[in-house]
């Protein structure tokens, strides 16, 4: 009987231990899972999305008021990182045209590495300028060998303040990359208010595309860039 009880007890312990190893294991599994998806990455804009836009009259790349406006859901590491497009056509916003891009599996997220604290801004583009477009742009077709824009975050130091900012790239369907799809025209994050163009100055901003005024203090600042991060 009393070896009954003995096994009885060791049994009952050992289901309970086991019990507590499962759980601690799920909730560090989770917790890993939770991490990875928070962690800034490189998104993708694709090409199926950008003819969308196209097909339903949101964007015309004869048009140089068309504006990419890209919004980052972002705080600190750990919290949600999420990457949103909507298009500007001159002084409006078209809403309709808010698409969410998705993370790039290839991206090697090693060498990103986003300040502990950033300002997230506005990054306007002029899809217009994007050198992605079949026979220059007349025609409103994508390049055949385009498969998606990746977008990769890093620091932009405004002195001083860090600032959240994109290089983009395009890839082909054969996996290589085409740098510069801007020729060289990508654009600085807005706010600094010299960044931003008029048709998007936020009301923090005295004035944009010039001089940057602090209209909390009245005065004049002279901006320091350098070099980003």
């Amino acid at each position: 009987m009393q070896k009954n009880q003995f096994f009885y007890k060791c049994f009952r312990l050992s289901a309970i231990a086991l019990l507590g190893c499962l759980v601690m294991l799920a909730v560090s599994s989770c917790s890993k899972v939770e991490k990875k998806s928070n962690d800034p990455t490189c998104v993708k804009l694709t090409k199926a999305q950008i003819e969308n836009w196209v097909q339903k009259g949101y964007i015309n790349p004869n048009d140089s008021s068309n504006i990419v406006r890209l919004r980052t859901a972002y705080g600190f590491p750990g919290t949600v990182f999420k990457v949103f497009a909507v298009i500007q056509k001159g002084d409006s916003v078209i809403n309709e045209s808010l698409t969410e891009l998705t993370p790039v599996d290839s991206c090697n997220k090693k060498h990103i590495h986003l300040a502990n604290f950033i300002t997230t801004g506005i990054v306007l583009v002029n899809i217009s300028d994007w050198n992605i477009w079949k026979g220059g742009k007349s025609q409103g077709k994508l390049i055949d060998s385009l498969q998606y824009i990746q977008f990769t975050p890093y620091n932009y130091v405004y002195s001083p303040f860090t600032i959240l900012n994109y290089d983009a790239s395009a890839v082909n369907k054969d996996g290589t990359h085409t740098a510069d799809i801007l020729l060289g025209k990508w654009p600085l994050p807005c706010p600094p208010c010299e960044n931003c163009r008029p048709d998007a100055c936020p009301t923090t901003c005295a004035v944009c595309g010039g001089v940057f005024i602090d209209s909390t203090k009245n005065i004049t600042v002279d901006p320091v860039i350098k070099t980003p991060q």
